[in-house]
């Protein structure tokens, strides 16, 4: 039981010197920026010995890595939809939004003659 208090007592400390590192990051990049973001993890981690000392450094990169391919996919993706929208010429989206203005005259003229959008009478 007593280790357990202690391993938790231990990671508070180190996450709290983490936290207070990456904000201190954050706000010397920008002064009124609230927000963490990696670089600001990274910097902090690879400047503080007692991070690069328990390991971080590895991890930041292993991270970093991961988060570049991320991106990279993302890129992907985002470039790969761009040329199906283009090759399909808009045809979809326009027939879906053709669609949708077509159930809404329904729904609307439905409702004009007493009847809810699901077509059943409405109380009165």
């Amino acid at each position: 039981k007593d280790a357990a208090v202690l391993i938790g007592a231990a990671a508070e400390v180190f996450l709290d010197l983490l936290a207070e590192g990456c904000g201190a990051a954050a706000r010397n990049a920008r002064p009124k920026r609230r927000t963490i973001k990696l670089d600001d993890f990274a910097h902090i981690v690879r400047s503080d010995r007692r991070f690069v000392a328990a390991g971080m450094k590895d991890v930041v990169s292993m991270v970093e890595s991961i988060a570049a391919e991320s991106a990279a996919q993302q890129a992907q993706d985002k470039q790969a939809a761009a040329e199906k929208a283009e090759q399909d010429g808009g045809a979809e989206g326009n027939q879906e939004a053709q669609d949708g203005i077509e159930e809404q005259e329904e729904g609307s003229s439905k409702r004009g003659r007493g009847q809810d959008s699901k077509g059943s009478k409405r109380a009165r």
